[in-house]
């Protein structure tokens, strides 16, 4: 007997779906499907959870044949839902802050699995990077042009307008950059993200 024919028995025993395991055990129902069809190996933390909703000891989980290491969860990342993210992040550039409202929102609400919810999370960090950026550099300016510029308000083109359109820019290429690295599935994300900063 297979991990997952053991968990699968033992929600079933229990009357718990999927979902309602998932629930109890603090993990995402892709991660409960997955172990059940043997297509990932739970790390140790998940098995203690799943455990601890089923019930069971711990050790009764860990005895049974598990898939290679190469195949782990910790390779697995569902890149539509992080496609969703990317794309909630795009509210950004018609409303302020939904760049960082909309993806936190989902975020929650779609429960993730560990390592897509890492990229989840690069991509918020970014959003707020930036976001908290524009805002510092738009209360900044008129102190900077007070210390050093006599004359500040000569009839030129708002630089605060300047300064957003700019932010709504940069923010616009990097989420096209990444929406074409996601269709691509590549994982790469995590490292261009770290790279524009």
């Amino acid at each position: 007997m297979t991990l997952g024919q053991k968990v699968r028995d033992l929600r079933r025993h229990k009357g718990l779906s999927q979902e309602l395991l998932a629930d109890l055990s603090k993990t995402s129902l892709k991660t409960i499907q997955r172990i059940e069809h043997n297509l990932t190996n739970p790390r140790s933390y998940t098995l203690k959870s799943i455990s601890h909703a089923l019930e069971v000891a711990p050790e009764s989980l860990r005895d049974f044949d598990t898939l290679p290491e190469e195949e782990s969860q910790d390779e697995i990342i569902d890149f539509e839902m992080v496609r969703k993210i990317n794309f909630a992040c795009l509210t950004g550039l018609l409303v302020p802050f939904c760049n960082i409202v909309f993806p936190i929102y989902y975020w929650n609400r779609l429960k993730p699995d560990r390592p897509t919810s890492a990229m989840i999370r690069r991509m918020i960090g970014f959003q707020v990077l930036l976001t908290l950026t524009t805002i510092l550099v738009i209360f900044l300016r008129p102190i900077v042009l007070m210390v050093f510029m006599e004359n500040s308000s000569n009839g030129q083109f708002p630089t605060s307008v300047l300064l957003i359109l700019l932010a709504i820019m940069i923010d616009l290429v990097v989420l096209l950059r990444i929406s074409v690295k996601l269709q691509r599935s590549e994982t790469s994300v995590l490292t261009s993200l770290s790279a524009v900063f």
